[in-house]
This record gives C-alpha cells, structure tokens and sequence, in this order.
C-alpha cells in the first residue's frame, strides 16, 4: 500500500491490488483501469510458460493414470498445476513473463471455465441445480450469520466479521473485494479477510480429495461437498476433478450457484 493511498478515506479504496480475483470468477474489475502498453511480443513469454506448465501436468496426470496408480485421480493437471504455479510464483516472481501471466488470467481463464462448462451434461446439471441453489443459499445465510453472531466472541468488528462471512460463503477474495466498498471498509481488514479465506481454501483444495478417499464418498456428495464448502472456483474445479468427472461436474454446478 502506497503512502497515497493511506491517506485517502475508506470510501474512496478501490483494492485494485485485488483486481485478478474479479478476473478468476469472471467478473469486471473494481475500477476502470487504463490498459497497459505492452505489444504482443511482451505476452508470448508468460503465454510460453503458462502452456509450458499445462502441458506439463498433463504428461504427469496422463503418465499416474497409465501406470495405474490407484490414487492416480488426485494428480489431475488442474490440481497440479496450480501447485506448481504457486511454486514458480513465489520463486520466479513476475518479470518477464508477467505480462503474459495477466493476459492468460484476464482472458484465457474465463474461456477455460467456458468451454469447460461447454463439455457438461446440461440435464445432470440442471438435477443438481435445484438442490445445489437451495443448500447454495443455505450455505451463504450460514456463513454470514455465524460470523455476524459470533464476532463479539471472536474479536472481529463488525466489518471484518462481514468480509469473513461472504468470503466464506460465497467466492472468496472477489466477494470481498466486491462488498469491501460498499462497507467502506478498512484495507487492512479486506488484506486479512482476502488472506485467510484464499488459505483456507487452498488447504481444503489439497486435503477434500484425500479425505474424500478415505470416507469412500459418493461422487454427487462429494462434488456437493466440495462446491458448497471450498471458496474460489478454480479451487472448486481442481479439488472437485481431481475426485472424479461427476464430482468435478457437480462441485462446479454447485459452487456457480453459490456465485
């Protein structure tokens, strides 16, 4: 945070440092932002890396299911991927490559979860729809109202308990950033709120699928579990796929409705 936007009031925070989880859920930024100049030849190294990465995962997922693994699920590319990508993320940083990195999120993310929604059975869909909306509000109410009712008890303000809750219960980070303005809440709340919900749906992300296993859930109760309970989509799409092709089916139906 700059020492300009320090001084400005809680109203007029845009959280733009936050703007790629807008773009993860498939929504507009929180602020209309100026495009940036960079020419095509600055993309193609961050583009390179990300199908370099994609198509590394695939060979490791394709070469587990041959061998016949019994666990060979849980290495699907998307989970893999992400993994990795946090990995050279936090090692490599941005660079060179960053430009591309943002065009892969702003543009090829979105038309991933398209086609990606192109490939489900739409009458499966439409059967989990109706009961996936109505434990979608359920789970959302919930979440709310637990972190509302306790937040006396937890220490939060009024605020952050807010934050907290529709991040639980609804997307993550970009719920947070999407109410954060109309609360005029205070940045260091929205960092903290974004911050934990994104930990602990990555620790859900890594540990449903095996806890999945173990129980021996259902497909349709696991994906149900998954897309009720993880935050983000793409946390909801690599945990739910690497379970199974109806459990990811079903994770991602329901977890869109809980958007």
């Amino acid at each position: 945070m700059t020492a300009s936007s320090k001084s400005l009031p809680a109203s007029d925070r845009t959280y733009d440092w936050a703007e790629h989880l807008i773009w993860m859920e498939g929504g507009e930024s929180v602020q209309e932002t100026k495009p940036e100049a960079s020419s095509a030849r600055n993309h193609w190294p961050g583009l390179a890396l990300a199908l370099g990465l994609a198509l590394l995962c695939l060979g490791l997922g394709l070469m587990a299911s041959q061998a016949g693994w019994s666990h060979a699920r849980l290495l699907d590319p998307i989970l893999v991927s992400m993994l990795v990508g946090m990995l050279l993320g936090n090692t490599l940083g941005g660079g060179l490559f960053l430009p591309g990195l943002k065009l892969a999120v702003k543009g090829l993310l979105p038309l991933g979860v398209i086609l990606l929604g192109a490939r489900m059975d739409l009458m499966a869909a439409l059967k989990i729809g109706v009961p996936g909306l109505v434990l979608s509000v359920f789970v959302v109410a919930l979440a709310i109202g637990l972190f509302l009712g306790l937040r006396r008890q937890l220490g939060l303000s009024r605020d952050l308990a807010c934050l907290l809750g529709v991040g639980t219960g609804i997307c993550g980070g970009t719920a947070i950033v999407a109410i954060a303005p109309l609360l005029s809440a205070k940045e260091r709340d929205v960092i903290l709120s974004v911050g934990l919900v994104t930990l602990i749906g990555l620790i859900s992300m890594l540990v449903l699928p095996f806890l999945g296993q173990w129980l021996e859930m259902s497909q349709l109760f696991y994906g149900l579990l998954a897309g009720l309970t993880i935050q983000q989509t793409p946390q909801v799409i690599a945990a739910g796929f690497a379970f199974g092709e109806d459990a990811g089916q079903t994770a991602t139906v329901a977890k869109l409705a809980r958007v």
